[in-house]
């Protein structure tokens, strides 16, 4: 995951707008790959590189405190194919 410098240092996007807050960014990136990752029917999310690398350890310690998207118990089970429809006799 790369992250633009001015959002790492929780400054304004050069675009304007407000200061990013670092907590609500990283919530919101596990967000995303909590959604994602139910999307695909993921059973986990793999942090392999984040640039900056000083936000690695808080991005992995939100995605370790994070809620699972949907809990392996709640998963809906696989698609099973249709029963082919009984022909008269």
């Amino acid at each position: 995951m790369h992250l633009e410098p001015w959002a790492a240092r929780g400054q304004a996007s050069p675009a304007g707008g407000p200061s990013i807050d670092r907590d609500a960014m990283l919530a919101g990136l596990v967000e995303a790959a909590a959604s994602l990752a139910h999307f695909v029917e993921a059973d986990r999310v793999t942090v392999a590189r984040v640039t900056p690398g000083r936000l690695r350890g808080p991005l992995v310690r939100a995605m370790r405190g994070a809620d699972p998207a949907t809990p392996d118990a709640k998963r809906s089970p696989a698609k099973q194919p249709a029963a082919a429809p009984a022909t008269p006799a």
